[in-house]
């Protein structure tokens, strides 16, 4: 199986703001120099991009943070796609959306002008329009818009807002629930191997998980600015598809997905939790429980 990292926005934050190389990146380093991959996921893109454009990240932050992800990002997908795009990655194919032309080199190529793009706003503190690539002979500008993550971020935190605050179903049963998604999951999805329900064995447990929160007398509240960013984060879950290990800086997200009852819950990392797993050889590979089929 593959050996790949995703990486959270927190990793990215961690290497802008400190003044010395944390001492899990040269672990990290010598990880890519042995056949480990590392990839920024689609959150986290997003949300460096809206911190950039609002001062959050200043040029010399953003700077030191780009020289120091280049020793480890991979170039086949450096920044991961998401949604429907990231689905067809992992192998995935919708049922209802048989008309998608998905093109794997074009989808690369786009990765790599998104890093460019990014390596570009972090020194100069704006969205260049000159990034472009080549798909078989074909020129493509990189969408990249001012202030459009922004808005996309916004956008994601009212839908889970919508999604998660709609009436609870009765007589809530965990497992039932679990078993309920993976249907779902199988019903709408359709891929050349193991099916999404065994892929996707912990979205359906956290999926499950948060429906208990809202079953449950204390309820739980999307709109509260505590949990502003759980439907940003809860997309994490899918570079487990691919598959990939998670590393995150934040803790509660972490210990959320490993008090999970899925096989992939060990599968999330603090970022000096992987080097140590690393360096004393116990890091276990993303794997699926079925054999070694992608």
């Amino acid at each position: 199986m593959p050996k790949r990292v995703a990486l959270d926005t927190g990793i990215f934050r961690k290497l802008c703001h400190t003044k010395s190389e944390p001492e899990w990146f040269s672990t990290f380093v010598k990880m890519a120099k042995n056949g480990w991959s590392f990839h920024l996921t689609d959150v986290c893109f997003a949300e460096i991009i809206a911190a950039r454009e609002r001062s959050a990240i200043t040029d010399a932050e953003g700077k030191r943070a780009v020289v120091l992800l280049e020793q480890i990002l991979s170039e086949y997908f450096p920044c991961l796609p998401g949604n429907r795009t990231l689905f067809y990655l992992c192998g995935f194919r919708h049922k209802d959306d048989s008309d998608y032309d998905f093109d794997e080199n074009f989808q690369r190529e786009y990765s790599i002008a998104l890093w460019k793009g990014l390596k570009q706003l972090m020194a100069s503190g704006k969205i260049s329009e000159e990034v472009t690539f080549t798909v078989k002979g074909k020129v493509y500008k990189c969408p990249l818009k001012e202030r459009e993550a922004e808005e996309v971020l916004k956008e994601e935190r009212a839908k889970w807002i919508n999604a998660m605050t709609r009436k609870p179903e009765p007589d809530f049963d965990y497992e039932q629930c679990v078993q309920d998604i993976k249907c779902d999951f199988d019903k709408r999805t359709e891929i050349d191997g193991l099916p999404m329900s065994v892929r996707g064995d912990i979205i359906a447990h956290a999926m499950a998980e948060l429906e208990r929160w809202r079953a449950s007398i204390s309820g739980y509240n999307p709109g509260s600015s505590k949990r502003r960013n759980d439907g940003i984060d809860f997309h994490l879950n899918f570079s487990f598809l691919w598959p990939a290990l998670l590393v995150t800086t934040d803790k509660k997200f972490k210990n959320f997905l490993r008090g999970l009852k899925s096989y992939q819950a060990n599968w999330v990392f603090l970022p000096k939790e992987l080097a140590e797993k690393w360096e004393q050889q116990t890091l276990i590979e993303p794997t699926w429980p079925i054999g070694d089929n992608e």
